[in-house]
């Protein structure tokens, strides 16, 4: 936070790119799925849509949410950059994270 109020925004670029696997942390439940914390990259705002946490059903429910706190594996499926901070948004499903790729950028998960 010390480099947001000398103004620098160097802490808050990435350099995470689509296919690459991380570990988040679970810090809050929304109605549209849940926001997370990239570990080692805590500095930049992450999320993943309901549509790719690994559900039953084709879009998660409240329920099938991981607990807040919980750590998880994710793969990385956009980087929106055109704004300070950047967002990643990410994928929890099991196919993804078990075979992350630069195809999941085009691949349809409902979140345009």
């Amino acid at each position: 936070m010390a480099a947001e109020a000398n103004g620098s925004r160097s802490s808050r670029t990435t350099d995470l790119t689509v296919g690459d696997l991380v570990q988040v942390r679970v810090t809050t439940h929304q109605s549209w799925g849940v926001t997370v914390q990239i570990i080692d990259h805590e500095h930049i705002g992450a999320s993943v849509d309901g549509v790719a946490i690994g559900s039953p059903w084709p879009r998660a429910q409240p329920e099938d949410y991981p607990a807040i706190g919980t750590e998880r594996s994710a793969v990385v499926i956009r980087v929106r950059k055109d704004d300070a901070p950047p967002w990643v948004y990410l994928s929890m499903l099991p196919a993804d994270v078990a075979h992350p790729s630069e195809e999941l950028e085009s691949k349809d998960n409902g979140l345009v």
